[in-house]
């Protein structure tokens, strides 16, 4: 029986055990706030377009991964695999389900990966000795929980602890994310795009071995285009100067002392959500995501299905 799971931007179709399907859409979403209040036209094309190309070229690249064909404008086959959700006993989770050493399973982790430190990174606050733009020698791997209420960040005994892995197995799990983000670094470079950041997402195979799922584009990764951020981060930084990202940040606070949900206390207690995005910011981000998978599509499938006037140097110019 077929079974639908809606997500925050992205919805999830399970078929049988082995088939199934993501459904990219026009919502999006910021600071684990889930569906914003706009719809941004083309963006579900452009990200399943951007999935594809991306897992392709890894692919290429001896990264194993679950994605398949494109099935329509805005829908990819993946393998599905089983998520086995940690139980929530008052603030804390239990993760015993994984000391069992599940297979075709998902890691429950969030594996981040940084090759620079751009305006806007977490890492600028917890690193005083880092400047804004720096760029690092080699990738600096962390971790934060997956499937809690609101990713928290994990030292990797941590991390290793939560995913029942051994200290060998997640520094595997860490190579294999630096080697997907050099990867993805030199294909992006093709296009004139700077790879900052990202977050990748795991799973172990029928054989325990680490297979690359989720989906990888501008919602996942945090690049730049001749210095202006392309990802989400576009979208955060016009939201950080808004009322609500205050009330925000004042609900995520007290969430953490008391567990309750911060969206529940932000909506309750300060009567605060999201304001639609201005017309010019929504117009500007529509054009981010399918000027990015032109791009993408022009270099590696010799195409461009949105014509040939919409590229980053246009939206570059709708900026100004």
């Amino acid at each position: 029986m077929t079974k639908t799971y809606i997500g925050s931007s992205k919805n999830v179709i399970l078929r049988d055990e082995l088939h199934g399907e993501f459904e990219f859409t026009d919502r999006y979403s910021i600071f684990d706030w889930g569906e914003m209040p706009d719809l941004l036209s083309g963006k579900g094309e452009a990200l399943a377009l951007m999935a594809k190309i991306f897992f392709d070229e890894l692919a290429r690249r001896d990264v194993r991964h679950h994605a398949g064909d494109l099935l329509g404008k805005n829908r990819l086959a993946i393998r599905p695999v089983q998520v086995l959700w940690p139980h929530k006993q008052g603030n804390s989770f239990d993760y015993s389900a994984y000391q069992d050493k599940p297979k075709n399973a998902l890691v429950p982790l969030e594996v981040i990966f940084r090759l620079g430190a751009p305006k806007g990174s977490s890492i600028l606050a917890r690193r005083p000795d880092l400047k804004e733009n720096a760029r690092f020698d080699k990738p600096i791997i962390e971790f934060t929980t997956k499937l809690e209420d609101e990713d928290r960040a994990l030292t990797w005994d941590e991390a290793a602890t939560i995913a029942a892995l051994t200290s060998g197995e997640l520094q595997q799990l860490a190579d294999l994310t630096a080697q997907v983000a050099f990867e993805l670094s030199a294909m992006l470079e093709k296009v004139g795009v700077e790879l900052w950041d990202g977050k990748l997402e795991w799973a172990w195979d029928e054989s325990r071995s680490f297979l690359l799922v989720d989906a990888i584009g501008l919602d996942e990764l945090r690049v730049s285009y001749r210095g202006l951020p392309l990802s989400k981060e576009f979208l955060r930084q016009h939201y950080r100067s808004t009322p609500w990202f205050a009330d925000l940040t004042r609900a995520k606070a007290e969430a953490l002392k008391t567990g309750a949900d911060f969206k529940e206390i932000c909506l309750r207690e300060f009567s605060s959500a999201p304001a639609p995005l201005p017309v010019g910011v929504k117009h500007s981000a529509q054009l981010l995501y399918t000027a990015f998978a032109n791009d993408l599509c022009a270099l590696y499938r010799r195409e461009r299905p949105w014509g040939e006037h919409v590229t980053l140097r246009t939206w570059q110019e709708s900026l100004s």
